[in-house]
């Protein structure tokens, strides 16, 4: 048996771990993928109302959203890490 193996079976956190940075890397990636969709919409949007872009508009709405996204990945982070290392 090796020392993983063994490490594995006294600490079952070890392999929770790994699924857990797996989901993490795979959530941010799908949410910044969500969030470059809603600023694209969000420009289409406004192009087609107005008939032309305000690109002020849509400036000041990547910044909103871009703010919004990076305390949400915070918030993510800090109840996973304590979920994961009962801190």
């Amino acid at each position: 048996m090796s020392d993983i193996e063994l490490q594995q079976k006294t600490n079952p956190y070890i392999r929770l771990d790994l699924r857990f940075f797996k989901g993490l890397i795979f959530a941010i990636f799908l949410s910044i993928l969500i969030f470059l969709t809603e600023v694209l919409v969000i420009s289409v949007v406004i192009k087609f109302i107005f008939g032309f872009a305000f690109w002020h508009v849509i400036i000041n709405t990547f910044i909103v959203l871009a703010l919004l996204y990076i305390i949400a990945v915070f918030i993510f982070l800090i109840s996973g890490f304590q979920l994961v290392f009962k801190l």
